[in-house]
């Protein structure tokens, strides 16, 4: 059996023949500050040589800059496992020269930093359309509070004034408020299933029929931020 063949049937544990999904952008900025032991951005953008526009520029983008962690690889001995992905061996030669190197034997994964936490995705509704405008790291409590669930399709829709948490797996309608889009238009309104077995939107004392061949359902408000 030739070389080439058991490569090519090698199970590597990342594909050889295709782009990872690396860390970027803001989870890739905050693992360098607690790497660096820097106090925030404007640090940590004069150690490595950038400024802080690049920096902004990261996390809009989601970029990974691949020949900084080389660079840094190469000046520190951290892995670029760690670099890139957060797990795996997180020092090599002692930065601080402070404290006697770790053994090479332990491995261990990045500790519980905010950046580590869950997303939350955050959307409003333009023209009908509706667009993604930021993102959070979260933590697992307020997911619970709010009643939806990290690692999952649930999100944040600002409307009206107000911050609305959709549960995206709610989609059978009893009564409530809804996330709904009618021809791909989106909206959010109450609505009800009524005993006629009809599914109705309420706007004050009137209630308007939903055809449901051009209406869908795409979750249930569970939970209100409102702004004072």
């Amino acid at each position: 059996m030739s070389d080439y063949y058991k490569l090519k049937n090698n199970k590597f544990r990342f594909p050889l023949d295709k782009p990872s999904q690396y860390d970027g952008g803001k989870v890739l900025i905050e693992r360098l500050i607690h790497l660096f032991k820097v106090k925030n951005r404007i640090e940590l953008a004069d150690l490595i040589g950038v400024t802080a526009g690049t920096l902004s520029t990261w996390t809009t983008r989601e970029t990974v800059p691949h020949e900084l962690l080389i660079r840094i690889h190469l000046a520190t001995g951290v892995s670029m496992e760690y670099l890139c992905f957060g797990t795996g061996l997180s020092y090599g030669e002692d930065l601080f020269q402070v404290t006697p190197p770790k053994p090479q034997t332990q491995v261990q994964t990045e500790p519980d930093e905010a950046y580590k936490m869950p997303l939350l995705n955050m959307f409003d509704i333009e023209n009908g359309k509706l667009r993604q405008i930021d993102k959070y790291r979260i933590d697992d409590n307020f997911f619970f509070i709010n009643r939806i669930s990290p690692r999952s399709e649930d999100f944040l829709l600002k409307s009206d004034g107000k911050h609305c948490f959709i549960n995206a797996n709610e989609t059978t309608v009893t009564k409530g408020c809804y996330l709904f889009s009618i021809n791909g238009s989106y909206q959010v309104g109450d609505l009800r299933q009524m005993p006629d077995g009809n599914i109705y939107f309420f706007d004050g004392d009137d209630k308007y029929p939903i055809n449901a061949d051009v209406t869908k359902i795409h979750g249930k408000v569970v939970s209100v931020l409102e702004t004072v």
